[in-house]
């Protein structure tokens, strides 16, 4: 098992290094693509990992405001009925396959809610998603 996970993390190093996974940056190539009408998004780019096929994913968090600054704050990622804490020294996660089209949702204090359209995910991928999270303008209310 824990050479299975070694050889599993040595993939994951090699594919981004090879499949050009640069440092983050909102000015890449690639769609924004939005979520809901709050003016945040997500930009989502597939990747295959070499290796035998595997129950589980590796998915790649980077988050920005939309002003294409760093976003850094903490933040929840959904997936399936999981949770996961999202800040700057956590942002790769191993997650299990799964046979239905695959959704994320982003949520963060102070910050529209961001959420991906379903994904289909094949044998061996993997996915990196830019998460741009627009600042919720809206008061807050005092029931007093």
């Amino acid at each position: 098992m824990r050479i299975r996970s070694i050889l599993f993390a040595t993939g994951i190093f090699l594919t981004l290094t090879f499949c050009g996974v640069k440092s983050p940056s909102l000015k890449s190539t690639g769609e924004i693509r939005p979520s809901y009408a709050n003016g945040g998004g997500y930009r989502l780019k597939k990747f295959k990992t070499n290796g035998e096929n595997r129950s589980s994913f590796s998915v790649i968090i980077n988050l920005f405001k939309t002003d294409g600054s760093p976003f850094d704050y903490q933040a929840t990622l959904i997936y399936g009925c999981n949770e996961y804490v999202i800040d700057s020294d956590k942002k790769t996660l191993s997650l299990e396959k799964s046979d239905i089209p695959t959704q994320f949702k982003i949520i963060s204090v102070g910050y529209f809610v961001i959420e991906t359209e379903p994904i289909s995910l094949s044998s061996n991928d993997s996915i990196a998603i830019d998460f741009i999270m627009a600042e919720d303008d809206r008061r807050f209310i005092n029931c007093e």
